[in-house]
């Protein structure tokens, strides 16, 4: 199942994008992209193909359509149209080769591709996103070392100064604000047929998507990605305000933004296990699924991938344990003021006992067991974030105990052993 929850109304807003700028490349690769998200895969295709005709060398594009024809099972003719792209040199279409490369597990065919792109006069971020897929590509050739100093290279290309401080205070004043005695408000209107949320939390790297992407293969669940409505809240009325004087609105607006007609949809936004207690207050029937993983497996995944820059902290080591730190912090509160409301999945349980864990999770939300959950790689979902690629395929178990890889390497980060 599959909600259009992850961007506001994406196909609509494409749609409309075309109709008020219908010769421009970048309209019909946004309808592709919305198609791509709505798992229709033939039209997006089709959209990739109508900016390539209105722009050969547009390679947002041309990386997408090789994509969509990998996703297709048409890999050769992905691959060929690539090389005769006439901007075979650009990042966007290295990184296709890399992706496509790295699913038919040919890794020296990815690390090629990446080296014939990494050229000095590339921009500081396209650097960047090259030299963390070069480390990847180099973990899949058990170049360990090797791996860990290109992640190095490339989180210090994009690192920002995280403000460690001002995120410490933010959690002291979310615990000061959410206690055992917070009021429901009269306003709730959750179990009203409208869609009970399932909110997915825990860190970045920690499973989020891979169990959205199992449990959203059942027919009652959709799927809405990452959904920033929750952040929008807590901006519009910061801490203690959004608590003690909550918008009479923000249910319906919430339950608006899922845009889902299903019986259940989730939300796996990560960092929204931060605002438990909020949302607690607003859907005090909605289930909140907490995922949880190996710190040091779920740090090290962090170091080795870009994240945008409001979560700088996972380019420095320093940064990224203060973060892990203050998230086992919030999330130890909410377990002590709100006892038995957040069901939580070990990574690590659905990769050794996976059917089990899986029960499990959907009785806790309320619905019958579905084998399709089971086979969930091969939902029509289209998953957007780093994980993406992994949760196209069974589940494996090569990512457990991952920093055992590193562990020269692993400094300050010990400190969570």
């Amino acid at each position: 199942a599959n909600s259009s929850g992850t961007l506001p109304v994406p196909l609509q807003f494409a749609q409309k994008l075309i109709q008020l700028q219908p010769q421009e490349a970048q309209s019909h690769t946004t309808l592709a992209t919305a198609h791509r998200l709505n798992g229709n895969l033939a039209k997006a295709l089709a959209s990739y193909e109508s900016a390539i005709a209105k722009d050969k060398d547009f390679t947002e594009a041309i990386a997408g359509k090789a994509e969509v024809l990998e996703s297709l099972g048409r890999t050769e003719e992905a691959i060929e149209f690539l090389d005769n792209s006439p901007t075979s040199d650009s990042v966007l279409v290295a990184l296709a080769k890399v992706r496509i490369a790295r699913k038919q597990n040919k890794p020296q065919v990815a690390l090629e591709a990446i080296d014939a792109a990494l050229t000095p006069t590339l921009s500081p971020y396209h650097q960047s996103n090259l030299r963390m897929h070069r480390g990847r590509v180099l973990e899949e050739l058990e170049r360990f070392d090797e791996a860990w100093a290109e992640w190095e290279k490339g989180n210090q290309l994009h690192a920002g100064n995280f403000p460690l401080k001002e995120h410490i205070k933010l959690v002291d004043n979310v615990i000061k604000s959410v206690g055992s005695g917070t009021p429901v408000p009269d306003t709730c209107i959750s179990g009203t047929g409208v869609p009970d949320p399932i909110f997915i939390v825990g860190m970045f790297r920690s499973g989020t998507t891979l169990l959205e992407q199992i449990i959203g293969a059942h027919p009652d669940i959709d799927t809405a990605g990452e959904v920033n409505q929750i952040l929008r809240f807590v901006n519009e009325k910061p801490y203690p305000k959004c608590i003690n004087d909550p918008d009479s609105q923000w249910q319906q607006q919430y339950l608006d933004r899922l845009a889902s007609d299903s019986k259940f949809c989730t939300d796996k936004m990560p960092m929204n296990y931060l605002h438990i207690g909020l949302i607690n207050l607003l859907f005090p029937n909605a289930k909140i699924i907490h995922t949880t993983r190996n710190p040091l497996d779920t740090c090290v995944s962090c170091f080795a991938n870009s994240f945008s820059a409001n979560h700088s902290y996972t380019a420095d080591l320093g940064d990224l344990l203060g973060v892990y730190e203050q998230y086992k912090r919030v999330m130890e509160h909410w377990n002590t003021i709100l006892p038995g409301l957040i069901y939580e999945v070990p990574y690590e349980a659905i990769v050794s006992d996976f059917k089990k864990t899986i029960e499990g999770t959907l009785q806790y939300i309320g619905v019958d067991f579905d084998e399709r959950c089971l086979e969930f790689y091969n939902s029509k979902q289209v998953a957007l974030t780093p994980s993406a690629d992994q949760v196209r395929k069974p589940i494996y178990d090569s990512s457990v105990g991952r920093h055992k890889r590193f562990g020269s390497h692993l400094g300050i980060l010990t400190h969570l052993q």
